[in-house]
């Protein structure tokens, strides 16, 4: 699913979606850059984002969203969003380059390398009540890790 914000796309909505095998990435939105526009307001829920198995590569992610502010990523389940040979897939959600305004809560990530990303330290995501489930490394056994209230703040 590509969102186009350079094209003037906001308030999109994804509700109750089942994505099976993207190529790269599932939900992808995008921007030209500053000053935009952007592809705000944004809501991805009830969803289930998948791979049966493996991704063709390890460039991919679940939601990227590049620029967008108010995002709500909420109520969705990510599986197999990992590497197909060992190394390190992109996140599953990834707010990058100037996100701002994001929650990301109640979500379930099943063997994803890597659940929740920003490139931006400051950027305002809140992150509320996700599970993570991944393998851990050989000899150790299975986790689940619960993420509660992590924030981060930026302006655009």
């Amino acid at each position: 699913v590509q969102i186009h914000g350079e094209a003037g796309a906001t308030h999109p909505t994804l509700y109750n979606l089942h994505i099976v095998d993207a190529g790269e990435q599932f939900v992808k939105v995008s921007t030209t850059g500053n000053p935009g526009p952007y592809s705000d307001d944004g809501l991805v829920a009830c969803s289930t984002i998948e791979y049966t198995t493996y991704p063709p590569s390890d460039y991919t992610n679940g939601v990227d969203v590049l620029a967008g502010a108010g995002w709500v990523i909420r109520d969705n389940v990510f599986r197999n969003i990992r590497s197909p040979d060992g190394s390190l897939a992109g996140p599953a959600v990834l707010m990058w380059r100037n996100s701002l305004d994001t929650i990301v809560e109640r979500n379930l990530f099943i063997e994803c390398d890597r659940a929740i990303g920003s490139t931006e330290i400051t950027a305002q995501m809140t992150f509320l009540q996700c599970v993570v489930h991944a393998p851990r490394p050989a000899g150790l056994d299975n986790r689940t890790m619960f993420l509660v209230g992590i924030s981060k703040r930026e302006t655009r």
